[in-house]
């Protein structure tokens, strides 16, 4: 009997989500708002969540639900994900642009809980704060 558990899921069977800012390119004082969508199109799945940024000299820091912080920490932890479910864009931030040039990337992933292996492909969002 074939149960078909040595096939490789397709990325249209795994989990996906998205990330954007409401712009590529800020000056300092204006709105950054940050988005998310997910879908899942196969199996249901329980994922760890993550939304940060990675900052122009590489460091990395996360927005977990207490707020922010440097390093790299899910944003939700153990999130069931049902099989066809599908979050369209949502603000999942908003604030006001620092004084602070450079090139940033927005980055959103899903992981297995309590590992950092993507299931699928992170989400990066380049843009840029310009004086």
């Amino acid at each position: 009997m074939d149960i078909g558990y040595h096939y490789p899921l397709t990325l249209q069977q795994n989990p996906q989500i998205e990330c954007s800012l409401n712009s590529s390119e800020f000056s300092p004082g204006e709105a950054l708002i940050g988005f998310i969508e997910a879908h899942n199109p196969g199996l249901p799945i329980i994922v760890d969540v993550y939304v940060g940024f990675i900052m122009p000299d590489g460091t990395q820091v996360s927005l977990p639900s207490g707020g922010i912080t440097a390093g790299t920490y899910p944003w939700n932890s153990s999130v069931t994900l049902p099989s066809g479910f599908n979050l369209g864009s949502g603000e999942v931030f908003r604030t006001t642009v620092p004084d602070c040039s450079g090139s940033y990337i927005f980055a959103a992933a899903l992981t297995n809980p309590g590992q950092f292996e993507f299931i699928g492909e992170p989400c990066l969002f380049p843009f840029a704060v310009t004086e």
